[in-house]
């Protein structure tokens, strides 16, 4: 089983029990405890977990989102073909917003357009930015949300509602033709806050995010101009876009 596969199931497994000992984890991955003590120090790192009297318990924040340090991990070669997709699009844009996500965070890592001012919650985004010649690359104060390495808040939410953006680029929890769900409503808000600020909004989803559903609603499908996908989706799917002129790029 590969390390990152064992985690999750490991954040499974403690979604179920909250906590648990080393010695009883251990059985249950079929490892050894040295293997899990190992997984449960990274994992800890990670803001994951917390280690306690010879076992491990669940951080109450883990089941908001998985860390971001392991979404980065997930669907890679998804998201560097959305990546790969979406880059050209932006060209004509010269003021962007970026969110948190790792999808959108795989994009930033291979920025190399013309000279372009981007505005972005996610401090993995701003981190692969801040080496790009030509990019002016401005982070919002707020509250530093360890699990998605992101600033949100009342104050970030401020802030942006002072910026005008040429384009949004967002990705989600899950996308059907009832509308775009996030998984935390923190991250909704911003989506929600940035989006009436933009002249066009992108949204960027792998095929396992389109038929999703999450509990909090950002919006109608239809307030989106561009949705950028790494696969054909359904016929139905794809025929409530052409209707509500949704460029649909995959």
């Amino acid at each position: 089983m590969l390390i990152l596969e064992r985690q999750e199931k490991i954040i499974e497994y403690l979604k179920a029990h909250k906590s648990e000992k080393t010695a009883a984890l251990a059985r249950a991955m079929y490892v050894s405890e040295a293997t899990v003590r190992r997984d449960i120090a990274e994992m800890e790192k990670l803001g994951l977990v917390r280690r306690s009297h010879g076992g491990v318990v669940l951080f109450e924040n883990s089941n908001d989102e998985p860390s971001i340090a392991i979404r980065m991990n997930e669907m890679e070669a998804e998201k560097q073909k959305i990546a790969r997709l979406a880059l050209p699009l932006l060209k004509p844009f010269r003021t962007l917003f970026l969110d948190s996500s790792s999808t959108v965070s795989v994009l930033a890592k291979h920025f190399h357009e013309q000279h372009k001012t981007v505005i972005s919650t996610g401090i993995q985004a701003v981190t692969f930015l801040s080496g790009k010649e030509n990019v002016d690359v401005f982070l919002p104060g707020g509250f530093l949300h360890y699990n998605s390495n992101s600033v949100e808040g009342a104050m970030t939410v401020r802030q942006l509602e002072n910026y005008n953006f040429d384009a949004t680029v967002c990705s989600c929890g899950g996308v059907t033709e009832d509308g775009v769900t996030e998984a935390t409503m923190n991250q909704c808000i911003i989506k929600n806050t940035v989006m009436p600020h933009a002249g066009t909004n992108i949204l960027l989803a792998d095929h396992t995010k389109i038929g999703n559903v999450c509990a909090f609603k950002i919006c109608r499908l239809a307030d989106f101009d561009v949705i950028v996908t790494d696969e054909a989706p359904s016929a139905a799917f794809a025929d409530f876009c052409r209707a509500n002129d949704i460029a649909l790029v995959y």
